[in-house]
């Protein structure tokens, strides 16, 4: 799995925010969610979800 697959996930769970929010923000959203990742990370983190929809 290559940090391709990472992003892919990344982008799917940044796509609970609305649409504008979404939309204006989800580039720096997840440059930031990669940067944090775990050498190796395949699948975002369970905190990273819970972060999302709360």
């Amino acid at each position: 799995m290559s940090s391709d697959d990472l992003e892919r996930r990344y982008r799917r769970l940044l796509a609970v925010y609305p649409w504008e929010h979404h939309r204006v923000y989800e580039d720096e959203m997840l440059a930031v969610l990669l940067a944090g990742a775990r050498p190796g990370q395949r699948r975002p983190a369970a905190a990273d979800w819970r972060r999302a929809v709360s």
